[in-house]
């Protein structure tokens, strides 16, 4: 007995799938061992990797890159008290508290000391010593005399270690190092600093260096906890004291600890939702499961295989990889919803009926998704990459399942239900198709309107992430008593030479001290503050040469002092101290220096700069040595490069989706389908816009609000040619699991999240008002309406 054309064409695609899902499946499991042996697994949360900030080689790139690193790593703790005579009777017991906390957690942070970074440096400044002069070159020999011997006797001596009278007779360095390390004044208690301010309690403070990376969420969590502990330890102790926390992974551990509570809340409801909605439709527990498998097979198809592919995944990538499960779940839905709305067809025969629409909506979603690759940032290329992989897989997963489905044995429970009243509407509804009609093309007018009069943008990372309160109000604080210099903002100084840039340190000094006058920063230090020009120390070289000679002033009096002549060094020949070489000498000087491949800069340290009238200052200079660089603009940069490439790179994937709808369909049902998506878009941004700004979190929304919306039109249309009301019931269930899933994030107090659940919210409930519009008017429906209402009825 011969095979019906029917029957060929569902195994066909039955084994096209199966083997296609085996392929994949044997992928997987090699990618999975390869990344396990070779460490793959890895996921960043820094805002700087979503960007290829590393294109071009340049000086404030290097800085940038450089300074994020280390910034990120550091941490710092301030116990502020005061030192009264009960903290200094247990000041052992302090001690020992701090000692066990560095202690136990030596593999996880190491506590830095700054004396440790001062040896290396004088260790470099005396070996060049004779090319300094002091401040007062132009003094008698009497005059040089007189205060070697009085620095002899202590008079007014201020140590620095590593320096004595020998080889630093007329303090020249010691005062170097005193400008370029102001101390503020200071007293040692539990052997550490303490800091002593007129108007402030004592603070000691704890300085250290994490080791690995502080963005690591392990990491952060092993580090809090550490850090309560110390807290809970020091609390009997100093009663009064109050521990600040500085660092940005504390900011990062509460941000993350922040959103996962979000969402393990909000999971929870979204999944609870969902599993009644899908027990009560169906009756069984069936077409869950298969959905979940679904999901779970493509996440974790687009998780192993992007970490396989890509040095490592930023957690954004995850975030909108995750959404994408309202995408499944439409494809389960249609299916189950046709299976056991068609009885007597077994799993092969169902797929097979609706295996175009969800070929095409497959086709479509990964189409859209696909033109984020053309952006050339990896950022955006990993979530096309994340989304195509995972949509596919859960798409072979399905169909995989649905042709081994047997005939169903019984109804959906309020499936029939569903279909019918949705039935007996669109048969009262499709009288009114010219009111309709008009009502959608004003509507698509109106929103298109208000989303280009009122739509504005905001880019700052700081309104994206939910911040501490306790952690900002610890960060002005401590700002009250330690005077840091800003590790974010920098003025760099670039040129072809060391000597140019040299040169335009110097001629800057006045300006610098004239914007500290004016209040635009409040310090500022750079390699020029230690050491001098070339020509300076050629003079000062000659000048020292005379002074250390038999007859000279420090010579005779280090002589007279007693210091045997074979001790008293002579100048010697002349060696140049270069910029390179002093900051690479230590970890004081190392940031204040930058090399690229045809560029050096000198980096230009400041205190509490007033970023705004700074920048406008430094632009009014018009000079292109001159830079000043803001990681925190440079942030806001990166937000609104992705911003505009992934609007831009939308605005591609509806003309490539249309083009793809004007071959398979003919234009004018091309145009309407593709209206549904971009007026609930419009309507979705102009919403927004109304209330805030919108952001990155908000396009890439869209780009969900675009798939659905798509596979909506897609099963639209063919509803038209093959009406059921159970495709409309499967729309149905799918918006309300997608609400489900994504209105719940809404509610997130992150404000990303937060505006990435709004923004899917409202455009799926757009998307699903506009196709329910679109079966009221389906010239189909009423003629056909009878045989819907039979079908649903079972």
């Amino acid at each position: 007995m011969k095979s019906s054309p029917a029957n060929s064409k569902h195994r066909l695609y039955a084994v096209a799938v199966r083997i296609t899902f085996a392929l994949l499946s044997l992928l997987i499991g090699a990618a999975a061992v390869d990344n396990t042996v070779h460490h793959k697994w890895r996921i960043s949360a820094d805002m700087a990797h979503m960007i290829d900030t590393n294109t071009t080689d340049s000086v404030v790139t290097r800085w940038n890159t450089e300074s994020a690193r280390q910034f990120e790593n550091q941490f710092a703790l301030v116990i502020n008290t005061p030192l009264d005579d009960a903290a200094y009777n247990r000041e052992d017991a302090i001690e020992a508290a701090i000692d066990a906390f560095e202690t136990t957690h030596d593999a996880l942070f190491v506590a830095v000391d700054h004396s440790d970074s001062v040896s290396p440096l004088v260790d470099k400044l005396i070996q060049h010593r004779f090319n300094f002069t002091d401040t007062q070159a132009g003094r008698s020999a009497e005059d040089v005399a007189a205060a070697i011997v009085s620095k002899a006797y202590g008079a007014g001596f201020e140590g620095v270690p590593g320096l004595s009278l020998r080889n630093d007779p007329q303090g020249i360095l010691q005062a170097r190092l005193n400008e370029f390390l102001p101390q503020p004044q200071a007293d040692v208690f539990a052997n550490r600093i303490a800091i002593i301010n007129d108007n402030t309690p004592p603070s000691l403070l704890l300085s250290y260096q994490i080791q690995g990376s502080g963005l690591d969420l392990a990491t952060q969590a092993k580090l809090v906890d550490a850090v309560d502990q110390l807290e809970s330890a020091l609390a009997p102790l100093l009663p009064e004291a109050q521990l600040w926390r500085l660092g940005p992974v504390f900011h990062a551990q509460f941000a993350a600890a922040s959103m996962k509570s979000d969402l393990s809340v909000i999971a929870t409801g979204s999944t609870l939702g969902t599993l009644i909605l899908f027990l009560t439709m169906f009756g069984r527990p069936q077409a869950l499961l298969v959905s979940i498998g679904s999901i779970t097979f493509g996440f974790a198809t687009a998780f192993t295989l992007c970490n396989w592919l890509f040095t490592q995944l930023h957690f954004i990538v995850l975030v909108f990889g995750a959404s994408l499960i309202g995408v499944c779940v439409d494809f389960s839905l249609h299916l189950f919803a046709r299976y056991y709305q068609t009885p007597e067809e077994n799993g092969k025969q169902v797929f097979s009926a609706i295996f175009s629409p969800l070929l095409l909506s497959l086709a479509s979603s990964v189409l859209g998704y696909l033109c984020l690759s053309f952006s050339g940032l990896s950022s955006l290329q990993q979530i096309a990459v994340f989304s195509c992989l995972g949509l596919s897989a859960a798409w072979l997963f399905l169909g995989t399942i649905a042709c081994s489905l047997p005939s169903a044995n019984k109804p959906a429970l309020l499936l029939p239900w569903l279909t019918h009243s949705l039935s007996a509407v669109i048969g009262k509804g499709a009288r009114k198709k010219p009111l309709i009609n008009s009502a959608l093309f004003a509507g698509l007018i109106a929103v298109t309107a208000a989303s280009a009069l009122l739509y504005s943008t905001s880019d700052n990372p700081r309104l994206m992430y939910h911040a501490s309160p306790k952690l900002i109000n610890d960060l002005k604080q401590a700002a009250s008593v330690i005077q840091e210099f800003d590790p974010s903002r920098a003025i760099l100084v670039s040129g072809r030479s060391e000597e140019a840039v040299m040169q335009k340190l110097a001629a800057l000094q006045t300006l610098l001290e004239q914007w500290r006058a004016d209040r635009l920063i409040a310090g500022y230090r750079s390699i020029h503050t230690l050491l001098p020009l070339a020509q300076e120390q050629r003079s000062a070289f000659a000048r020292n040469d005379r002074l250390y000679q038999p007859g000279g002033a420090v010579y005779d009096t280090l002589i007279s002092l007693g210091y045997p002549a074979a001790s008293v060094a002579k100048a010697g020949e002349f060696r140049l101290l270069t910029p390179s070489s002093l900051a690479g000498s230590s970890a004081l000087t190392q940031n204040l220096w930058v090399e690229s491949e045809d560029e050096v800069a000198a980096v230009i340290e400041l205190k509490s700069p007033d970023s705004r009238r700074l920048q406008a200052a430094i632009k009014k200079l018009n000079d292109p040595m001159v830079v000043f660089a803001d990681r925190a603009a440079d942030l806001t940069h990166i937000l609104a490069t992705i911003r505009h490439k992934a609007q831009s790179l939308l605005l591609v994937a509806y003309l490539m989706i249309l083009a793809m709808f004007v071959i398979n369909y003919r234009s004018l049902v091309a145009l309407q389908l593709i209206a549904i998506p971009l007026g609930s878009s419009l309507a979705t941004v102009a919403i927004i816009s109304a209330f805030g700004a919108i952001n990155a979190f908000h396009i890439f929304a869209l780009y969900l609000v675009l798939g659905l919306g798509i596979d909506y039109a897609v099963f639209l249309q063919a509803s038209r040619n093959n009406p059921d009301a159970s495709t409309l019931a499967a729309i149905v269930l799918s918006a309300l699991t997608s609400l489900l899933s994504f209105g719940l994030l809404g509610l997130s107090q992150t404000p990303m999240i937060g505006d990435f659940g709004i923004t899917l919210s409202l455009g799926i409930a757009i998307n699903a008002a506009v196709i329910f519009l679109h079966f009221l008017i389906s010239s189909c429906a009423t003629t056909n309406n009878s045989q819907s209402v039979h079908k649903s009825n079972g």
